[in-house]
């Protein structure tokens, strides 16, 4: 089967564990800019990965779900929160300058959604293919983007509600698994290990009082 980088995997899980690029940096004795570097290396290897799982050429899958999708096992539920840069105001009377992924991109589509069902105009500004073109387009000014709550870097804001923007949805990061190596221990390690992480920040986010039943 097709393998990862040790290391990568272990910055990944560093970040899933921390809920945080910074912190996970600091976990791993690296500087934070070699966390993006490393996770945009995983996303550069993570193409078409429900055909690999499929194929029996990877044993665990970890990504996102679409909306109402049910495939996989919950990881962890995140918000997603608007950023910016500290100085960001958006002028609402004029199209919003978005940051985006590639379509098809489940951070895009709520953006598009959120944006549309407030009848605000929006542009795409720039298109990224990962995480730190997105991350510098927006900390450059280029425009605003969506993110995991617990993922926003140090050098973006979050945008909260007196910037008059609509409230974006939910995120899942979800486990899907090789049923002809799902009992290996070794496989059996990762699994537990990623779905203890995830339930941590699931009751977190249960136990947060700004959190809704119809978010759940």
């Amino acid at each position: 089967m097709t393998g990862f980088d040790p290391q990568l995997l272990a910055t990944f899980l560093a970040v899933e564990q921390t809920g945080s690029f910074t912190r996970a940096a600091a976990r791993l004795g690296i500087q934070q800019p070699t966390v993006s570097q490393h996770i945009r290396r995983l996303e550069r290897q993570s193409g078409l990965l429900h055909q690999r799982l499929e194929s029996d050429r990877l044993d665990v899958f970890i990504g996102k779900r679409p909306g109402g999708e049910q495939r996989g096992q919950l990881v962890k539920r995140d918000r997603l929160v608007w950023v910016g840069t500290p100085t960001t105001r958006p002028d609402l009377s004029k199209p919003l300058p978005l940051v985006v992924y590639p379509a098809p991109s489940i951070s895009r589509t709520e953006m598009h959604r959120a944006l549309n069902g407030a009848r605000l105009p929006f542009r795409s500004a720039c298109v990224c293919r990962g995480v730190n073109g997105l991350i510098g387009a927006v900390a450059a000014g280029i425009g605003i983007s969506a993110m995991a709550a617990t993922l926003v870097p140090a050098q973006l804001t979050t945008l909260g509600t007196g910037h008059r923007l609509p409230e974006l949805g939910t995120i899942d990061l979800v486990l899907l698994t090789n049923p002809r190596t799902d009992q290996r221990p070794a496989v059996r390690a990762l699994i537990a290990t990623v779905l203890a992480s995830g339930s941590r920040s699931l009751t977190a986010f249960r136990d947060d009082p700004t959190a809704t039943e119809d978010r759940l």
